[in-house]
């Protein structure tokens, strides 16, 4: 016969045990080799994604950067969840590079230690690195940064602002108003990131993660100009107006002679100045309208005005059209386009000069290299006042004698022309019945009307005499 055997758990406090057995589990569980209890417990309440990187150092070897962390983790995931989520950033003129960790050599963690070293895109003096993860400051170092050949794309930039900015970049490639930028890292621009001479905006364009050699090949080119390039702004051949002699001519034969560069691509200059006579004496330039031109290195510079790079250029010319300039004792210079003129101006300029061989050129029967070297060779120069004055530059010593009509004495001076050349510049006003001279520098309030400048006048050359005397 089976017995049957009842047991009155109810008897029993059940709950009490169950939870002894699970506090006796977790005991010995916490002795254990894998066991994070005790430092799950000693957690601060208030800790943050922050709270186990315990330092945080950037430093440069000469050739890469270097991050070196410690993170006191306690389960594996939390360096998983750093490495997605930090980045280095490089603030330089005018741009801004974020290189993430997954673009980065990382050294397997030593203990709690870990490195990233990242290869250097943006390099100079005083750049400011500074370490994320996100959106969260981690730590910032300002460190001198120095080039390294490597096969993306590097920037160096100088400049306040975007008006006085210039860059070096290599493995580049550009167009008249826009640089294209190749590498693993993400870069944004100041827009505009060049604005060469106050003028012509140039822009960045962000990161093209597709190599350059296949961008190379998507725009039909073979490979990249080797040797260093500059890269200006002008859009045009103004040989008729001083501002632009000074302002573009003058420092552009600066930096065609520069020894450095290679070549000289002018940004925005229309393909049909390829070639021009003037800038070819100037060097090798070459105009960048709808091309794309990739290079090993380019530097990005402004046109500076100065009076050596005026002396330069004048050298420069006078050198190379040596052989082409004859020399004449008196030249008259007028201009078809002038419509006030001077009647008896060959006879002014026969008695000044004392001599029957005199010279009449107008200057738009000429090109502009034969007008420049016809006044290299002149030793005075006779002329109504016009718009082509600024050929009187290129004369290489002597005096120029400028002819106005009377009223028309707050006409516009280029004797600040004539002061960077060297030349002697003397200026008569022509009246009905007078003929006196004019200061160039004097300061003038009153107005003048283009009525002025028409008709014709008549010189009283004993004036004319008596000044030219004195001189």
């Amino acid at each position: 016969m089976n017995k049957v055997i009842t047991i009155d758990l109810g008897r029993y406090p059940l709950k009490w045990i169950f939870a002894g057995i699970v506090l006796l589990l977790t005991i010995i569980s916490s002795y254990g080799e894998k066991s994070h209890a005790a430092e799950l417990n000693r957690l601060p309440r208030n800790r943050t994604e922050l709270t186990n990187i315990k330092s945080a150092n950037i430093t440069y070897n000469g050739k890469d950067l270097i991050v070196d962390m410690f993170i006191d983790y306690i389960f594996y995931i939390s360096i998983h969840q750093h490495y997605y989520f930090l980045h280095l950033d490089i603030i330089g003129s005018g741009y801004s590079i974020t290189m993430e960790t997954k673009n980065a050599d990382y050294v397997p963690a030593l203990r709690k230690n870990f490195m990233m070293q990242f290869s250097v895109p943006g390099y100079g003096d005083n750049m400011n690195l500074t370490l994320y993860r996100s959106k969260s400051y981690i730590n910032s170092t300002v460190l001198d940064l120095k080039y390294n050949q490597s096969p993306n794309t590097t920037i160096s930039c100088k400049g306040k602002n975007t008006n006085d900015r210039t860059c070096t970049v290599h493995n580049v490639c550009f167009t008249y108003d826009r640089l294209f930028w190749f590498g693993k890292h993400n870069i944004q621009f100041q827009e505009p990131f060049i604005k060469f001479n106050g003028q012509h905006t140039f822009s960045g364009k962000k990161a093209m993660k597709q190599p350059m050699s296949s961008y190379l090949a998507s725009k039909g080119l073979q490979d990249t100009v080797k040797n260093p390039v500059v890269a200006v702004a002008f859009t045009g051949v103004e040989l008729n107006k001083w501002n632009w002699i000074y302002n573009v001519a003058a420092p552009l034969s600066v930096i065609a002679s520069n020894p450095k560069y290679d070549t000289v691509y002018a940004l925005r200059t229309p393909t049909a100045l390829k070639n021009h006579p003037f800038l070819t004496m100037l060097g090798n330039i070459v105009p960048v309208f709808d091309d794309h031109i990739c290079a090993d290195e380019v530097h990005f510079a402004h046109l500076e005005p100065s009076h050596n790079a005026v002396e330069n250029l004048k050298t420069k010319v006078s050198s190379a059209l040596n052989e082409k300039v004859k020399e004449s004792k008196a030249l008259v210079f007028l201009s078809n386009e002038s419509s006030f003129n001077v009647s008896n101006i060959i006879d002014v300029a026969k008695a000044v000069c004392n001599t029957t061989d005199v010279k009449t050129i107008i200057a738009e029967e000429y090109d502009e290299v034969s007008l420049i070297s016809i006044m290299i060779g002149a030793q005075y120069i006779f002329s109504p006042t016009h718009d082509m004055l600024s050929y009187v530059f290129w004369m290489k010593s002597g005096i120029f004698v400028e002819f106005i009509p009377a009223g028309a004495e707050c006409l516009k001076s280029i004797s600040s022309m004539t002061q960077e050349t060297g030349t002697k510049h003397i200026r008569f006003s022509i009246g009905s019945n007078t003929t006196k001279t004019e200061p160039l520098n004097e300061q003038c309030a009153e107005t003048y009307t283009q009525q002025l400048l028409k008709g014709t006048a008549s010189v009283d050359i004993n004036v004319v005499l008596q000044e030219m005397s004195n001189q």
